[in-house]
């Protein structure tokens, strides 16, 4: 009903809309789909394509922080700058291509890597403690 009062519909037939709308299941699954996450979901990907790419990210994403290992250099400096730099481009180019602000998503993701960062060495730090 909110969505219908938003765009000016009076309080008494928007409430009608919602109830006719909510009578039909897919219908409403639609509209709520298009309206709250600007997709159709009878367009999304296949699962298995949904997958695929979530496994090729999240690898990507892994290898960023051991490409200064991997060329030889020991600095955890480095590989927290590539990682927050990666984090930062990457919130940002998913916040536009979501029709979000670039900074929005960019310090969002960020933020939440350097949250994960941080959970991660204090665990590691414990069960280094707890197994020594």
């Amino acid at each position: 009903m909110a969505v219908f009062r938003k765009r000016g519909v009076d309080a008494d037939l928007a409430r009608k809309v919602a109830e006719q709308i909510s009578a039909h299941p897919e219908q409403a699954l639609s509209m709520h789909v298009q309206e709250e996450l600007g997709v159709d979901h009878r367009e999304l990907p296949s699962p298995y394509t949904a997958a695929g790419a979530s496994l090729i990210t999240f690898a990507a994403g892994a290898l960023i922080p051991l490409l200064p290992y991997l060329a030889g250099f020991g600095s955890l400096a480095a590989a927290l700058g590539l990682a927050a730099v990666a984090a930062f481009i990457g919130g940002g180019l998913v916040a536009r291509m979501t029709d979000r602000p670039f900074l929005r998503g960019a310090l969002r993701q960020l933020l939440l890597g350097a949250v994960a960062a941080g959970l991660t060495y204090g665990i590691g730090t414990l069960v280094g403690h707890v197994a020594s």
